[in-house]
């Protein structure tokens, strides 16, 4: 797998760039919606909680890969989220690819544990999480303790492979924070979501919903 370019982003900086939910300012706002259902912010974020302290006690932290094997659905938003604030990154494998690519990106990655659902086949000696087992939901619904750093990987995204093997790209937390920050400061009304870089003592944070942009 290759590093991706950290965006400018200076490598020396402390701290970590999330994707955090804050349903505190409007928990009761539809965070997402299928045909298959809905989900609050407050819903989202205590299943994101439980979900990602499950694979916390699995071993998921900071620069270990989480394959996610999912349609796309609610269950697919919960699962990237959990493994974010799991401080893993994250390995998207569309469910309809060839068996012989899932096995390659599985091996391919490194990853450790698997989020599926029960509709797809077992893969091998790999840890497989079912998002809608019963041990998830028991969990505490508190955010697990981790620490990121910006430098941290957050997803895995593959090629296509047409001119031969797939290729990874890792892709760090440094990297997405502005692409996060922007879509952000577009969403006029919106629960804010933070992205922030700590560069020794100076904290930086971008707010979306915030007017002045900052």
């Amino acid at each position: 797998m290759t590093p991706m370019s950290q965006g400018g982003v200076r490598p020396d900086a402390l701290g970590l760039t999330v994707l955090s939910l804050l349903g505190k300012e409007n928990p009761a706002a539809i965070a997402v919606e299928s045909e298959a259902g809905r989900l609050t912010y407050e819903q989202l974020d205590l299943r994101v909680n439980r979900l990602a302290r499950y694979l916390r006690g699995l071993g998921a932290g900071p620069e270990t890969y989480v394959a996610i094997m999912l349609p796309r659905s609610i269950d697919l938003v919960v699962a990237i989220l959990a493994v974010l604030r799991a401080g893993a990154a994250y390995v998207p494998i569309d469910p309809e690819y060839p068996a012989e690519r899932i096995r390659f990106v599985l091996a391919d990655s490194g990853s450790r544990l698997l989020l599926t659902d029960r509709s797809q086949p077992n893969h091998g000696d790999l840890t497989t999480v079912f998002v809608d087992d019963l041990a998830v939901g028991a969990q505490p619904v508190d955010p697990p303790t981790v620490l990121v750093r910006p430098e941290n990987a957050a997803y895995v995204i593959y090629t296509s492979g047409s001119t031969g093997q797939p290729k990874g790209v890792v892709v760090s937390h440094a990297a997405i924070a502005p692409d996060i920050c922007a879509g952000c400061r577009r969403l006029s009304g919106s629960p804010p979501m933070i992205g922030c870089y700590r560069r020794h003592r100076r904290v930086l944070t971008c707010q979306c919903g915030n007017s002045s942009g900052r």
